[in-house]
């Protein structure tokens, strides 16, 4: 079987709305999906330099079948815009980043700490 790493980017905006009790709620809305292939874990460190330099990310958790939460991915979280959205000009987005490695297992959370130690260098 072939080497290769797979990102699967969930993109969602999110929004604060104050509700009629004046509570506020978020809401989040997902607006694009991507997903990228990458031939070395290199590779996959440097998309995400090049992509998301100036933020720091967070781990995101799935539940395991015994019920035990384990990192899964990561979570990019930053003020976004784009002038072909009017009337809106910015918008909180989150990135949503799982990492796949060889037989579609995602990464560890040993590679994910590093990934976040080599993007945030």
């Amino acid at each position: 079987m072939k080497s290769y790493y797979r990102l699967d980017v969930m993109c969602t905006a999110v929004e604060e709305v104050e509700e009629k009790n004046g509570d506020f709620n978020t809401h989040s809305r997902m607006f694009d999906e991507q997903e990228k292939t990458f031939k070395t874990f290199a590779e996959v460190v440097k998309y995400l330099k090049e992509n998301y330099s100036s933020v720091v990310p967070t781990l995101s958790y799935i539940d395991d079948e015994d019920g035990k939460s384990r990192p899964s991915g990561l979570v990019y979280e930053f003020e976004n815009s784009d002038g072909s959205h009017a009337p809106v000009e910015k918008w909180n987005q989150e990135d949503w980043i799982t990492i796949y490695a060889i037989g579609q297992k995602t990464v560890n959370s040993e590679t994910l700490g590093l990934v976040i130690q080599d993007v945030t260098a």
